[in-house]
């Protein structure tokens, strides 16, 4: 399972332009790996209103491992990787932040 956190990371997995408003909180897949959209920290740290969203978010993710019978054995590693993405950001560096959940 993969959280992607921040439009960055979704367009860097996925190659989408969509907006990461309108993706979070939607499952889709990565290689057949579920993949759940949401919120940059440091965007929720500036718009405090949407943490809301996020944590229906990571709830949905407990749920889904819940179904699929991982409950809380899951472990979460967080993975911050400094990517260079020349689509139309002028050289500029991102920061792209995901996590991937792995059971255990």
């Amino acid at each position: 399972m993969i959280l992607t956190l921040g439009k960055c990371a979704v367009e860097a997995l996925t190659g989408s332009k969509e907006g990461i408003t309108r993706l979070r909180g939607k499952w889709t897949l990565y290689n057949n790996i579920p993949m759940m959209p949401s919120f940059h920290p440091s965007f929720l740290l500036r718009n405090s209103i949407q943490k809301k969203f996020s944590w229906h978010d990571f709830l949905s993710i407990q749920q889904k491992l819940s179904t699929l019978g991982f409950g809380t054995n899951a472990m979460i590693d967080l993975i911050a990787a400094k990517l260079t993405n020349n689509n139309n950001l002028q050289g500029q560096n991102k920061q792209i932040t995901f996590a991937i959940i792995k059971t255990i």
